[in-house]
């Protein structure tokens, strides 16, 4: 009998089973899990290790093992990146190491647009509708007796600022924000905002005799200016608005505008304001208060 073939024909075998099963189980954790069947999204935090991200996509379902998905990754050479992702249900281990390490990890910005005129309450509420944050009450509440304390460091000019409440400043723009974003880095961006756009002007405004800068405080004229831009129907209007207010506080005369009866009702909108309307006992009623 010919022992030594018989022995090199079941090593072969041997080896050969041993790679099959290599393979097949290399095959089942690079697949993708079952376990969720939507994009999923996962935050990658600033300075997390491979086996803290493996661990991480574990636990969500998106990987079968943190071991392979850690040999993945060495084996790909590439860093992963902290961020925001949307994972693909159908994402291979391999697919989620490239991915992870060639994304920006901006793939879950929320498009949020803050329109002109939008009281704290309606900014809220529509980052609550985009995902941005989970309770509008807080985010209102944060902006009219907390943030200014904490911003001023930032944004000097909220010195001139003589209340808490934040209304007004908040900049109406389009941005791009994360879900679950904290409220200070949701105000920090749209007061930066504000101080980018809104600044200037009134650093390059006249401030000679007669003129709104000579006359009022900062505070003051962006008060007014929301105002008026709550007044007008169409941008061309605000020119004319602005005279008649200007005209009626040099008078000393009270400035009457329905806006502010709404705002002090507490409303976004109202068509019609009525005359027991004018009658509520507000420090925003300008039919009332000079």
């Amino acid at each position: 009998m010919n022992f030594s073939g018989s022995w090199w024909k079941w090593g072969l075998a041997s080896f050969g089973g041993l790679l099959v099963a290599v393979v097949l189980t290399g095959l089942f954790f690079d697949s993708a899990p079952s376990e969720f069947d939507a994009p999923l999204l996962i935050q990658v935090p600033q300075g997390a290790s491979i086996n803290q991200v493996g661990h991480l996509l574990e636990a969500k379902g998106v990987i079968r093992s943190k071991q392979w998905f850690r040999l993945r990754a060495i084996l790909n050479g590439e860093p992963i990146r902290a961020g925001y992702f949307r994972i693909s249900p159908q994402s291979s281990a391999r697919d989620v190491v490239r991915y992870l390490a060639r994304s920006k990890g901006t793939d879950a910005r929320l498009k949020v647009v803050i329109p002109e005129g939008f009281r704290i309450q309606q900014i809220a509420r529509r980052l609550v509708a985009k995902g941005v944050i989970p309770d509008a009450d807080l985010f209102v509440q944060y902006c009219q007796r907390t943030a200014k304390s904490e911003m001023v460091s930032f944004f000097p000019f909220l010195r001139l600022v003589p209340v808490d409440n934040l209304e007004g400043y908040l900049f109406p723009d389009t941005y791009f924000f994360w879900p679950d974003m904290p409220h200070d880095a949701i105000v920090r961006l749209m007061l930066a905002q504000f101080s980018k756009r809104m600044l200037p002007i009134w650093e390059k405004a006249r401030s000679e005799r007669g003129d709104p800068k000579k006359r009022f405080n900062f505070h003051q004229v962006v008060t007014l200016a929301s105002i008026i831009e709550k007044e007008a129907q169409i941008t061309a209007e605000m020119p004319m608005i602005a005279s008649v207010f200007y005209n009626r506080l040099k008078k000393r005369q009270p400035l009457a505008s329905d806006p502010t009866i709404v705002y002090a009702l507490g409303l976004d909108r109202k068509r019609v304001v009525y005359y027991k309307d004018l009658k509520v006992d507000s420090p925003y009623n300008t039919y009332r208060r000079s």
